[in-house]
């Protein structure tokens, strides 16, 4: 059965800060009606001049709290006093994944979209 996804990637401006934001993610979270966590983890990016890499990558098994937790991080992103200064570049991503379906499709065909890009 298909689920819907989202996805972020973002470059923050130090791991203090990516551990913080990952702290506020996972306390997000808490009450959601997650299927299955991808990915929620910093990694220092060498062949981007070290820079540090958010990766958050979930889905979930409904709409309602995959549109909850996407609505909170665009928030933080753009309009949290703190966060959004440590920010660099962000992509935020939404699709209805259908890996677990019988018939896999590419996520571009599965109404992705581009929900945030700076």
């Amino acid at each position: 059965m298909s689920k819907p996804r989202l996805q972020l990637q973002a470059v923050i401006d130090t791991e203090a800060h990516a551990d913080t934001i990952i702290a506020s993610i996972r306390a997000e979270l808490v009450g959601k009606d997650v299927f299955e966590e991808h990915s929620l983890s910093k990694y220092v990016d060498a062949l981007n001049d070290n820079k540090v890499t958010l990766v958050f990558d979930f889905r979930f098994n409904n709409r309602i709290h995959r549109d909850d937790v996407k609505t909170w991080l665009k928030n933080q992103v753009l309009d949290h006093p703190v966060v959004k200064t440590w920010v660099e570049s962000v992509k935020l991503t939404q699709h209805t994944c259908t890996h677990d379906d019988v018939e896999v499709k590419p996520c571009t065909e599965t109404e992705y979209v581009v929900e945030f890009e700076r």
